[in-house]
């Protein structure tokens, strides 16, 4: 089940749930990613390793185990 990821809540319980996700660019300039959230902070996400910054994604579970 997809749902979006705006507030730390949901992104704290995406993360103790290991769940995969999508981040889709809103502007298009930069590429998307899907992985793993290792960790976040109210100003950037960190997904299987790149550094992405909160205000430039849209940020998706795409899979909740």
């Amino acid at each position: 089940m997809s749902r979006p990821l705006q507030s730390d809540v949901q992104f704290e319980r995406a993360l103790r749930s290991r769940s995969s996700v999508y981040a889709k660019d809103k502007l298009g300039g930069n590429h998307d990613f899907v992985g793993a959230l290792d960790a976040f902070n109210p100003i950037y996400v960190t997904l299987s390793g790149s550094r992405l910054f909160r205000g430039d994604y849209e940020f998706i579970t795409t899979h909740t185990r």
